[in-house]
Order: structure tokens, then sequence, then C-alpha cells
């Protein structure tokens, strides 16, 4: 039901939170993309075709944000 999108350092990070709330039985899925350029936009699509919502966490001005 949702997607959280994050890469680099913060990626780690919500990977493991991601881990746990699965573990607690929450319907989340984890994007980390390995490049911004070029955004992996096809990926990310079918990543999050059945989402309800992705969530964008970024430690930085907000890059990320315009491509997903």
């Amino acid at each position: 039901e949702t997607l959280v999108v994050a890469f680099g350092s913060g990626g780690k990070f919500v990977e493991h939170v991601v881990r746990e709330m699965r573990a607690d039985g929450h319907k989340v899925g984890y994007f980390r993309p390995i490049t911004l350029w070029p955004f992996p936009g096809d990926a990310l699509e079918a990543a999050s075709q059945d989402c309800k919502r992705v969530l964008v966490f970024e430690l930085n001005a907000g890059q990320m944000i315009d491509d997903v």
C-alpha cells in the first residue's frame, strides 16, 4: 500500500524501518535507486504500480522530489 523512496545514507535507515514495519504487519515497500542520473523512472513506476501512496525520504535540498 505504501512505497518509501530513499537513497544514500538515509536510504539505509529507511530500509531498516521498512523491515521493522513489515514485521509488524504493515504493507510497506522500499525503493532505493543506485543512481539518480539518469533517474530510474521506469523501475519506480513498476514498483509503485499498486501503491496507494509514495513517500520520499531525503537528506538534502529536495533534489529527488521532482523525479519521483
